[in-house]
């Protein structure tokens, strides 16, 4: 019984500066080349956390700003997306700027997402 109050706690409202979040990038995910794959897996099965809205600095192109709303931030990503993990200031390396419906999950408590990547990373 505890999942079922876990999932009641999860997607509440729209996801908020400070909330842990699992991600998917569907705009890549059309083109389904191997390096979109892989990266979409990093995604999937790895807890990101929901930084700051991006600025300026991150996106310069006002039709682009107005879908990518969310600076998402993770831990330890791996050499091979660094390119994809850049954006903005210096500090904001291994972030990433998502659009809302590529947050399939959110929530103000990081392991109320454990479930989704254990069942990400046994294929359940």
């Amino acid at each position: 019984m505890n999942h079922i109050k876990l999932f009641e706690e999860l997607n509440i409202g729209e996801p908020q500066i400070g909330d842990w979040v699992i991600c998917k990038d569907l705009v890549q995910n059309d083109a389904l080349s191997d390096g979109i794959v892989s990266l979409n897996k990093f995604l999937e099965k790895n807890i990101g956390r929901f930084i700051r809205l991006p600025n300026d600095n991150d996106i310069n192109m006002q039709s682009i700003k107005k879908k990518y709303k969310y600076m998402i931030q993770y831990d330890n990503v791996p050499y091979e997306f660094e390119e994809d993990f850049h954006f903005g200031e210096p500090r904001d390396n291994d972030c990433r700027i998502m659009r809302r419906e590529e947050i399939l999950f959110w929530s103000k408590d990081k392991k109320d997402l454990d479930p989704f990547i254990t069942a990400n990373k046994y294929n359940l």
